[in-house]
């Protein structure tokens, strides 16, 4: 609808918008008056006049309190973007159902962007909202509200893979095209992508960080079966990660038990203190200062090395286990350790601390 706008006379402030009847004359405009299209959509919408956008992939709404009180302290800063009923339906039929069965319900107006204000607003106790209505987007709605929801980062690590994937395939768009589109790099989306191959369970574990992105992605490589033992604890996830580097093929028949610790290196020989040589207390020193006697912890903290060492050794009796999982591993350490108790038996017959062998008769 058309509105005529009477210029202001000098001193009397700004012209005002008034209805046009539809009887303006051909000479109104010689009269100083101009022709101003009025809008066709309205600025501000009751909150009650909108509907969610079935396809926003929010699952549920977070933190919208906090958004709450700043709209309370200084209102909505942005627009919502809405699409008008009709041209909405026309793009997605679908939708012309109640909103308890995924559909618009008959609200006039559906929310594009702008879903987490809208309902911030109705908490802060708003009636209506500044809305900006558009009337060709309907058809890009997904997009641009994935694309919101992953900028303002409100979205699970799931809810996000399963968005990707949806988005990816209604627009057969590639995984390169996919992260053009949203601005992330393409191992991002094969990122999200491949956590859809865990089983449900383990899913809800990456969405409530009981299970770390990066041991996901591994984890998602094995078969199903093998994914559910891992839950059922039936699977440790370090033995989990080595079996998701077989094939498909060989899982199955993979070793599932937990790899024995590595053994702890030989301690290196406590080093030998140097006979000290006698002085003379009473002698002075070239510095002119007096040499303190000898004490007592000397001795202890030479004990006391010996003691850990004995204790590391003992420590290698945990080598045993590795004969059960890696017994090529566990024969090499075996000669090692003979050929170091050969020569320590040698160094002890030697102090006399041990009997002598007899050789071997020939």
């Amino acid at each position: 609808m058309a509105v005529q706008k009477t210029r202001g006379r000098a001193g009397t402030g700004a012209g005002t918008l008034k209805a046009n009847p539809e009887t303006v004359k051909a000479g109104d405009q010689a009269a100083g008056v101009e022709m101003v299209e009025a809008p066709r959509w309205p600025t501000k919408v009751k909150i009650s006049d909108l509907a969610d956008n079935p396809d926003n992939p929010r699952e549920k709404l977070r933190r919208l309190g906090e958004l709450a009180r700043t709209i309370e302290e200084v209102g909505v800063l942005q627009r919502l973007v809405v699409i008008p009923r009709e041209i909405w339906l026309r793009a997605k039929p679908h939708h012309d159902k109640p909103e308890t069965q995924g559909g618009i319900g008959d609200k006039p107006y559906v929310i594009l962007i702008g879903h987490r204000r809208r309902h911030a607003s109705e908490m802060a106790g708003l009636e209506e909202v500044p809305v900006d209505v558009k009337e060709d987007v309907a058809e890009q709605s997904r997009r641009n509200a994935l694309i919101e929801n992953l900028q303002r980062d409100d979205l699970t690590v799931m809810e996000e893979a399963r968005e990707l994937d949806k988005m990816m395939r209604e627009d057969e768009m590639s995984q390169r095209q996919a992260a053009t589109t949203l601005g992330k790099s393409q191992g991002w989306v094969s990122q999200r992508i491949s956590l859809l191959s865990l089983i449900p369970a383990l899913q809800v574990a990456v969405d409530d960080g009981e299970l770390k992105i990066e041991d996901a992605r591994e984890v998602a490589k094995l078969l199903p079966e093998l994914q559910q033992l891992l839950v059922d604890g039936g699977l440790e996830l370090a033995v989990a990660r080595e079996i998701a580097k077989l094939p498909e093929a060989e899982q199955l028949a993979a070793d599932r038990t937990a790899p024995a610790p590595a053994p702890e290196p030989a301690p290196s020989p406590a080093p030998v203190p140097e006979p000290r040589a006698e002085a003379n207390p009473a002698a002075p020193r070239p510095n002119g200062k007096n040499p303190q006697p000898p004490h007592d912890d000397d001795g202890l903290d030479e004990a006391l090395r010996l003691e850990a060492a004995a204790n590391t050794i003992a420590n290698l009796r945990v080598a045993r286990r590795v004969v059960q999982h890696q017994p090529d591993k566990a024969l090499a350490i075996y000669r090692t350790l003979q050929d170091v108790l050969e020569e320590m038996r040698t160094d002890l017959e030697g102090a006399g601390l041990l009997e002598r062998r007899e050789a071997p008769a020939e």
